[in-house]
């Protein structure tokens, strides 16, 4: 489960990395003048994204344990997050997804289907196909085997 509750932190993350420093047209945001952001998922490599946390006076601090770096190695997009640590950093794989909404760039690790079992006979449930698709949908059938 350690893999779904990292994609989870890195989805809650990515909701919560502010900030776009490029310079362009102010907008006006919720009464604020907020700087236009040219960033997309075409552009996101080779950048590096610290956490704001937003304090209870409404300031925003930087988060220096909290760190998204999007990179490319071998032709492939990665990404390295910090999950508020010093030390951990974790590495996952990227892939643009097309939804709705636009392109979206989701990255996680290889899923570890056996931990997925394994949760969910902890929680007295069924290990089945269904249920671990639930987990995450873009299991494939021999992974699902293996899960099992």
């Amino acid at each position: 489960m350690r893999g779904t509750s990292s994609l989870l932190a890195l989805c809650a993350a990515g909701l919560l990395f502010g900030g776009c420093e490029q310079k362009s047209e102010p907008k006006l945001v919720l009464g604020k003048k907020k700087q236009a952001c040219e960033l997309s998922t075409e552009n996101l490599v080779g950048t590096q994204w610290v956490l704001l946390e937003i304090k209870p006076d409404r300031s925003e601090v930087p988060n220096i344990k909290t760190r998204l770096k999007i990179y490319e190695e071998g032709g492939a997009t990665k990404a390295k997050y910090t999950v508020s640590s010093y030390s951990d950093v974790y590495t996952y794989e990227c892939s643009l997804k097309d939804t709705p909404g636009g392109k979206e760039l989701l990255c996680k690790e290889e899923p570890k289907v056996k931990d997925f079992c394994q949760a969910l006979m902890v929680a007295e449930k069924e290990c089945t196909p269904e249920a671990m698709r639930a987990i995450d949908p873009d299991l494939t059938d021999a992974q699902i085997k293996e899960g099992v």
